[in-house]
Formats: C-alpha cells, structure tokens, sequence
C-alpha cells in the first residue's frame, strides 16, 4: 500500500512446476493463511531468515522458481563456516560436495600474478559452490524448520492494515493453467528478499541507488551442466580428477584486470569452470559479454591460458559443453532498508561488486540478522526496525572503504573510464563517500588484512 492507502499491485513471470510445502503442514494451499512472517524471495537471504524463524514463528516463502536457477556467484569466503555453524549447518553442507577454495591468484595493480592463502585465516578455507545445489539446500534445511513455501508463486496484491499485511498470491499450477490459484494470506511482517529487483521494498517508497554500472558475462564450462545436454566424458574431451589437482585448477580463485575491466575464473563441483568478464554496460568490452561466441573470443585474447587449460571440444559451437548469461553486477543500495511492518535483506538491501567477494556471505549474514531482529519485535523487544537498518548502515560503510581501496591498487589504465570511475580525485572519500569502517566489528567473523588481495564471489 502507496501512502495514499492504494493498493499496490505485484506483476512478475511465473515459472516453474510444483508448490513445495513445508515440513508438518499437510494439505492443499488453497483457503486464507495466517503467518508471521511472509518472506518473498527464497535465496540464501530469505532461505537463512526462515530458518532461524521458522522453530518459533509461522513462516511461509514465496518463490517465483519452482527450483533454483543457474547463475554467477559460486563461493563463500572463510568468514562462512562459523556463520554456518552458528546456525547449526556447516557439518550439513559440507557433506554437499562444494569444493574447498585455499586462496586466491590475481594480477592485478601489477603485470605479475600473485598469490594470497586463507592458511593464516581462523576461520580455515573458502568455498567454490555449485550455486543451485547450495541453494536447494538451504529451501530443504527451511522446509525442515517448519518454512512453508509455496512456489512457484508471485504475490499479486498487497495491502496493509493495522496489525501487518493481506497478501494476494497467484500460485502457478505448471502447464496446466486450470490449476492455478489465488492464495490470500495474513502477515505480520513481509521480508523482501527478491534480490537486485526489491519490488515490494520500492512499492513502499524505499529507494534504490545504484552506485555504478558493472555488468558480468559469464560462462560455465564443463562436462556435465545442470541445464546443460548430456555430458562429452564419454566423448574423450572430459577431465581426469587427477587433471583437477594441478597447475591453477587447485583450489584458487583467479582474477586478472585489463583496461576495461577484470576477469574471474575458478573451478566448480563436478568437473566445471566459471569464466567471467566484468566491465560497465555503457563501454565498448559490454557488447561482446551479451553473446557467448564474443565472450570467447575476448577471453582468446585476454586470458588465452585459461582457455588452453580446457579440452577444444568443450569451447565448440553447438558442444552442450557451457552455458552462457549476461547479469547486472553493480553496487547498489536500497533507502530505507526497513519500514513499519517490513524489512529486505540481501540483494535487495545491498548488492555488492563481485570483487569484494561477500555477496552469498552478505545474504547470509543480512538474512540472519533480519531473523534476530524480526524475533526481537514479535516478541516485543523491539519496537521497530532501527537497530536492523543501522547494522545495514555500517556493513554498507565497511563495504565501500575496502572496495576503494582495492580499485584504487589498479593504476595502469588510470585513463580508461571503467577506473577513472573508480578512483577518487585527490582528498576525496570515494564515489559513494565511503568512510572509515572496522570491517571485523562490522562482519564478527571476519578477520583479514587488506594484504590478503581482491576475490570474488557473487
């Protein structure tokens, strides 16, 4: 509801195949429902608010996806397993079969390729995920709680009343388009966890500054996708795991600046390779990352090693071997991240450049703390949101400080717009006016030098 008391109405594709239901709640979703908490959006963020949520609170999630999509974003910093084992999770997910990642590799403010190692690091070594494997795994570990979701489905109509919301949901029935329903549902509270596109936030007046224009074209490479033909393996062209433990496949993430941008490469569960190039969407480099046959032929002359690492027949036209996408990257903010009777988290509160290596963490951490705070309010604590949205304020502060920081290394294309747009002038804070921040008392667990190199995650 606008602040005229309108109805707000919610449009969005729909798409997918199943309603899933949550642990303990039998039966079909089609009378009126009363929750606590409404989450809409079943990413890490609004996944990791359910959780926490739903042992005590009536929780059900909205997902326009009936399973998670494939996207860039693949790895969690060490900063993840006290976090995940917080929540009572790391000995699960490490039973999912992500890969450890034991640093970092990365050209970059020098022509010479250094390295960095999470050996020092208390918190052990990262992850390079398989994205969708990951995410499934949190909407199980929620359904598990007690989460009730239902998807695919889009909210249709909110409004809001005294006492929280009256939500209209359009639930997809798949192909058959006589199943489809209406789902009224009472909340008290509404989590948008929509990501980069926080709908229902802006609907109530919030604001969404984007900080700059970094866009990514990416390839997964490999013998077996996940949205992907069948596998070449047996073709002769698939990688030995032996071949996985050498050179610059073992466990690092690789980043490499070029006057108009950088690029990421890194290695995926079940013999797969991410390959991505980030630059500004209004520069000439942005028109090859739209289309695959482009991209590779800009990543042959920009990192023609990293492609020799890989079997021919995988890069061929028509091989099934990659699956191509082209996304927004870019820094962003929504103002204010919290309302009466709502809050965002993740994406749709802060997304962050994939340099900084903390997009999954942050979605995590937000989507926690967006639990504890909401817990807080429902049991009377907290009369409102502000402590969550200065938690927000600081995470936003520290975030910037270091991205600066670490655009600022990179000097030899200083004429070039992509950094000439991310070095500030003499005296100057930065483009977002960054100020100075404790990251680890911002982030707990997070304890690392400015030493240790960019990585990159989501």
């Amino acid at each position: 509801m606008d602040a005229q008391g309108k109805k707000v109405h919610l449009a969005g594709p729909l798409d997918g195949e199943q309603i899933i239901r949550g642990h303990g709640h039998e039966g079909a979703l089609t009378g009126p429902r009363s929750a606590d908490v409404l989450i809409l959006g079943a990413g890490p963020a609004g996944c990791t608010a359910a959780l926490n949520l739903a042992r005590d609170w009536r929780v059900i999630v909205v997902e326009r996806n009936a399973k998670p999509r494939l996207r860039p974003g693949e790895s969690l910093p060490p900063a993840a397993n006290p976090l995940l084992r917080d929540m009572g999770l790391l000995d699960s997910f490490r039973q999912q079969g992500h890969l450890p990642c034991f640093g970092n590799a990365y050209q970059w403010g020098s022509p010479e390729w250094r390295e960095t190692d999470f050996l020092r690091d208390p918190n052990g070594h990262g992850w390079h995920l398989d994205r969708p494997r990951f995410e499934a795994w949190l909407r199980q570990h929620a359904q598990a709680r007690g989460a009730m979701f239902l998807t695919p489905a889009m909210p249709n109509h909110i409004e809001q009343h005294e006492g929280g919301w009256s939500v209209q949901v359009r639930a997809d029935g798949g192909a058959d388009a006589s199943a489809r329903s209406m789902i009224n549902i009472q909340a008290r509270i509404i989590v948008d966890a929509g990501g980069r596109t926080p709908v229902f936030s802006r609907a109530q007046g919030a604001a969404r500054r984007h900080h700059d224009r970094l866009v990514c074209g990416w390839l997964m490479i490999g013998a077996t996708l996940p949205e992907g033909p069948a596998s070449m393996v047996g073709a002769g062209v698939g990688l030995a795991r032996e071949d996985l433990a050498k050179g610059a496949w073992c466990g690092l993430t690789r980043i490499l600046a070029t006057e108009h941008g950088w690029w990421y490469n890194a290695a995926l569960p079940d013999q797969r390779r991410m390959l991505a190039f980030y630059g500004d969407s209004d520069l000439h480099p942005a028109r090859a990352m739209r289309h695959a046959s482009d991209l590779l032929r800009l990543a042959s002359e920009h990192v023609p090693t990293w492609l020799a690492e890989l079997p021919p027949a995988w890069l061929r036209d028509g091989s099934g071997c990659w699956v191509h996408g082209y996304c927004a990257a870019n820094s962003a903010t929504t103002q204010p991240p919290a309302g009466d009777g709502w809050l965002c988290a993740g994406d749709a509160a802060m997304s962050f450049d994939p340099l900084s290596s903390q997009g999954i963490f942050n979605a995590l951490y937000t989507g926690l703390a967006a639990a504890e705070n909401i817990d807080r309010h429902l049991r009377g604590d907290a009369p409102d949101f502000s402590q969550y949205s200065a938690q927000l304020r600081r995470i936003d502060a520290a975030y910037h400080q270091h991205l600066t920081h670490w655009y600022g290394v990179e000097r030899r294309w200083s004429d070039s717009p992509f950094w000439r747009r991310r070095h500030p002038e003499p005296g100057q804070r930065g483009a977002d006016g960054a100020r100075r921040a404790d990251v680890g008392r911002v982030y707990p667990w997070i304890i690392r030098a400015d030493r240790d190199g960019p990585f990159m995650e989501d």
